[in-house]
């Protein structure tokens, strides 16, 4: 069988090993994504906390991909851990911006190695995506006219009760290539989770 393509390892750095989650409680891991250091690696640290306490985090509503799909190193808690590349380019956006975010991320948060604890965290998740202060929708990295699909989608809904903007601001031309975009971005691997549904309509705030 052909393994999936590692990259970024960090081979001197032990692997990370998680600590047990009391799963006589509501308690939950966060991942806060550090400020970038001289490495190229991302750099996280994950803890525990209790959602009886409303801590403030965000959640985040995506993809994992493929099994076979490469996968990057991070630094978590100062250990080696792995992902796949569609999160590792999450994980990158995120360390990019001016705030470093505390954020619930599953394949991370929940130990995945472990069927008691995956069972007894993903009985939470719609608590977990209610309680976030906004749930982060990453839909890929950027390519084609995903970007021009987006600028469309949000014009569309900021003149939906108007019939005129679509002359004023776009050519037909243009107006094709923004369907066409648009079209592409809705059929994106992302669209065809049924985890969405929950993940989307029990957020308090959407991006």
């Amino acid at each position: 069988m052909t393994s999936a393509v590692i990259q970024n390892a960090q081979p001197e750095a032990r692997p990370f090993v998680y600590d047990d989650i009391n799963r006589d409680s509501n308690q939950i891991r966060l991942l806060r994504i550090l400020r970038p250091n001289a490495t190229s690696e991302v750099q996280s640290e994950i803890f525990h906390t209790n959602l009886d306490d409303n801590p403030t985090y965000k959640a985040l509503s995506y993809t994992w991909g493929s099994p076979a799909d490469p996968r990057h190193g991070i630094n978590l808690n100062g250990c080696h851990f792995e992902v796949r590349e569609n999160l590792w380019h999450a994980l990158r956006r995120f360390q990019a911006g001016n705030v470093a975010p505390v954020i619930w991320i599953d394949a991370i948060c929940i130990n995945q190695s472990s069927d008691n604890e995956r069972n007894h965290q993903v009985a939470k998740m719609k608590r977990i995506y209610e309680q976030a202060t906004e749930v982060v929708v990453w839909l890929g990295i950027s390519y084609g006219g995903s970007d021009l699909a987006i600028k469309f989608a949000k014009e569309l809904y900021d003149y939906r009760n108007s019939v005129s903007w679509v002359t004023q601001r776009f050519s037909m031309p243009d107006i094709k290539l923004a369907l066409q975009a648009l079209g592409d971005l809705l059929a994106r691997e992302y669209w065809y989770r049924i985890w969405i549904v929950q993940e989307v309509t029990v957020a308090q705030r959407i991006v």
